[in-house]
């Protein structure tokens, strides 16, 4: 009688071989296709030379170019079906599936098996023999709920009754281990992941996706989102699983392009950009703040910092005046000076809102300019400059030769356009409008709010964008928010964070939240799965409202203290975990934010990174800031000079603790030149 583990080592094997055979046709399948571009290149070059000898010709030649294009579409469209489909196959080949479950369905006897991974197999016969783990029917391996459950699929409950959830360890075509599990405080799989070493980059893991992490990644609402979890309660991997989820379920409304994440620096960028693809999806726009505000904002304003203090601006009080309008430089005798711009502004209705009278002024000035370049192009200097244009300056200018018999006045407007392409550019630009001087008039020089005002006065949105994702919410003020609300004002916005990670103060607070997005749903996430028992103990009691806050970890080894009352002590204290260290292993030295310690460079074999950095070491010490570290895990952590003033300020320096002790996974040692803060013995 064979046992389970040799049943499931068969099927493996069995699906393995259908895997295999499926890449092998794929592979035959590319180097047709290869061969029929081939065909076509030929023909191109061939039999589809270009003859404009006659009307027939033509007509003849367009013919066979519209077929040719038809074949190249066909042959791009199976080009991409064909790399996605292997794509798939060689991500299912290192680990076909992760989980099964074994379901009854209602007025049926038998069992039926459904195997989970991390895409959908159909084999050669037209069987379903993987699932993906975002197809309805995997709900119920995440739900966790034996017995009778449902599922939804195709806006119907499909009642089940779930008889078995077995989770397995595997390495390509070898089964390691599997367990049979009920619940997620007795889930092996996800302590052993847990218990697996950290990397420079985050995991894609499906596998080990929790009973309240699974409700939030499936939330199927159209209000927006905000997830408030402990830190290390796997916030950032829902994101992407959420990402991941909805660019499945959407598939054919939602395109890549109308999905934007923002991330907190390009640090955490680095760390994260191979989550999604492993979860067989394409990464959307990533951008922090500072790039965002790049993209966004003119070159006059391209160095304006982030104020560090919240500034607001009522967008509706704001108004101009002569001073706020400048002359656009064409370097040609005509332009369009400030005095013109005030004077067709000062036409516009004045009880109009203020950036409906800028569009308007925006339209007025267009028709002016073109109007102007028609009465340029009609004078005798600019006919005579077009006779004697050289066969060059023809070329540059209209991309071929002027015909001998072609009448003069359409190309004198086009030479004239072709000359005033700057100043047309600089006025759809909005170049008119003195952006520094306005902004400087209404408040300190803020990048957040001069992108409100010129978003505003220019009306650049971005509507088409239909999903954003924001990490780290706690750290943005309000008018950031804000900023972004303005920016995608279609778009339904899931945001994450951890209102005592606000390490920063004067940042938004999460009661105001509903303020800037309205109809806020909020969930909650309460268990930690990143740091040890001993350590979430310690970052627990930080605070009162985190005493019911569960680790899945064992308790571990417990945190160590290191102290000196001198610097050279502190430094040789340090040196000796560093120099311990071993040599495939990381060790985070997380400093106060702010201005670099000297004493830091006398440490040997170490790393200083800065918030230059973008990606992490793969071994060694390294120090990074705490305002860098956020959002990050480490195996190994130390926490230097914790008696900085930076700890102990009094609005956010308990945040402080709290976000810097919560990096840590296994090992944390803290350290002090003196006696630890007040609040680590709470």
């Amino acid at each position: 009688m064979t046992t389970d583990f040799e049943q499931e080592q068969t099927h493996l094997t069995t699906i393995y071989q259908q895997l295999t055979a499926t890449l092998a046709v794929i592979n035959d399948a590319q180097s047709q296709n290869h061969q029929a571009g081939n065909t076509i290149k030929a023909q191109i070059t061939g039999e589809a030379k270009l003859n404009f000898d006659s009307y027939a010709d033509n007509l003849d030649t367009f013919a066979a170019l519209e077929t040719i294009n038809k074949e190249i579409d066909m042959l791009n469209l199976k080009t991409d079906s064909l790399i996605a489909r292997k794509d798939e196959t060689l991500r299912l080949l290192e680990q076909p599936y992760f989980a099964k479950i074994t379901l009854t369905f209602p007025e049926e006897i038998d069992n039926e098996d459904f195997y989970l991974g991390s895409a959908s197999y159909i084999n050669q016969d037209g069987e379903p023999v993987i699932f993906d783990w975002r197809s309805p029917i995997a709900d119920v391996y995440y739900q966790q709920t034996f017995g009778p459950t449902s599922y939804q699929a195709n806006g119907r409950q499909i009642p089940v009754t779930l008889n078995q959830r077995r989770q397995f360890q595997i390495q390509a075509d070898q089964l390691i281990d599997f367990f049979d599990t009920q619940i997620a405080i007795e889930d092996p799989l996800l302590l052993a992941t847990l218990k697996e070493a950290k990397t420079t980059q985050m995991s894609a893991i499906t596998a080990t996706i929790q009973k309240e992490q699974n409700a939030i990644i499936r939330q199927q609402t159209t209000d927006h989102l905000l997830i408030d979890g402990i830190a290390g309660s796997g916030k950032t991997s829902v994101i992407f699983q959420r990402i991941a989820y909805i660019l499945y379920r959407q598939r054919k409304e939602l395109a890549l392009n109308e999905v934007l994440m923002i991330s907190p620096n390009r640090l955490f960028q680095d760390y994260i950009a191979q989550v999604l693809p492993d979860l067989g999806e394409q990464t959307p726009v990533n951008l922090t703040l500072q790039q965002l505000l790049a993209q966004l904002l003119p070159e006059e304003l391209a160095d304006l910092p982030i104020a560090a203090q919240p500034v607001t601006l009522a967008i509706d009080q704001l108004t101009l005046q002569a001073s706020d309008f400048q002359s656009l430089n064409s370097g040609l005798p005509f332009t369009i000076d400030a005095a013109t711009s005030y004077q067709f502004f000062l036409k516009t209705p004045v009880d109009a809102p203020l950036d409906k009278r800028i569009q308007a002024t925006q339209q007025q000035l267009t028709s002016y300019l073109q109007e102007q370049l028609i009465t340029i192009a009609k004078t005798p200097t600019t006919l005579t400059r077009l006779e004697s244009l050289t066969e060059t300056e023809q070329q540059q200018t209209f991309g071929r030769l002027i015909r001998e018999d072609e009448p003069l006045a359409p190309l004198a407007l086009k030479m004239v356009r072709y000359d005033y392409q700057d100043l047309s550019e600089q006025l759809y630009d909005y170049q008119w409008l003195a952006f520094e001087q306005i902004i400087a008039r209404q408040s300190t020089m803020d990048a957040v709010i001069a992108a409100q005002v010129y978003s505003y006065l220019t009306q650049r949105v971005f509507p088409k964008v239909k999903q954003v994702f924001i990490d780290e919410v706690q750290d943005y003020h309000a008018s950031t928010l804000h900023l972004f609300k303005q920016l995608f004002p279609k778009a339904q916005f899931t945001i994450f964070g951890d209102q005592h990670q606000s390490i920063t103060p004067h940042k938004i607070q999460f009661s105001k939240l509903p303020a800037i997005f309205p109809n806020l749903k909020t969930q909650a996430l309460r268990t930690s799965y990143r740091s040890s028992g001993a350590i979430t103990a310690l970052f627990s009691q930080l605070f009162p409202d985190l005493t019911d806050v569960h680790a899945v970890q064992p308790h571990g080894v417990q945190p160590t203290y290191l102290s000196a009352t001198n610097d050279a002590d502190y430094l040789a204290q340090i040196q000796t975990q560093i120099d311990q260290l071993p040599t495939d292993q990381t060790l985070a030295i997380i400093t106060p934010a702010g201005q670099f310690d000297e004493r830091l460079l006398k440490l040997k074999d170490v790393h200083h990174l800065s918030t230059e950095t973008t990606t992490l070491p793969e071994s060694g010490a390294f120090t990074l800031p705490l305002t860098l570290a956020k959002g990050l895990e480490f195996d190994n952590v130390l926490l230097y000079d914790l008696t900085n003033d930076y700890y102990t300020e009094p609005t956010v320096g308990r945040n402080r603790l709290y976000t810097a002790i919560s990096r840590a996974t296994h090992r944390l040692t803290l350290s002090a030149l003196g006696t630890l803060p007040n609040a680590l013995n709470a």
